[in-house]
């Protein structure tokens, strides 16, 4: 499914146990999906508070006055605190 949901991104850490992994690559930024990516860095402030990147990578997509990245990355849920 080529969407991105950030709605669904607080229930990320909700639905895995500590030590839980969450693998996530958005949609690749072909011709016009760049307006639905996320901005720099958005996905790893919107997830960092739960989530330790073991990878985290950001391409630049679409026209560059609009920030749009896509993204991979592999996280691991953080424990509690």
């Amino acid at each position: 499914m080529h969407s991105l949901f950030p709605a669904l991104f607080p229930f990320f850490a909700e639905s895995l146990i500590p030590g839980g992994f969450l693998i996530l690559e958005t949609i690749p930024g072909h011709g016009g999906n760049y307006l639905k990516l996320p901005k720099a860095c958005q996905l790893r402030s919107t997830l960092s508070e739960h989530f330790e990147f073991e990878f985290y990578q950001e391409r630049p997509v679409g026209p560059s006055v609009y920030g749009a990245v896509a993204v991979r990355l592999l996280a691991k849920r953080k424990g509690p605190k």
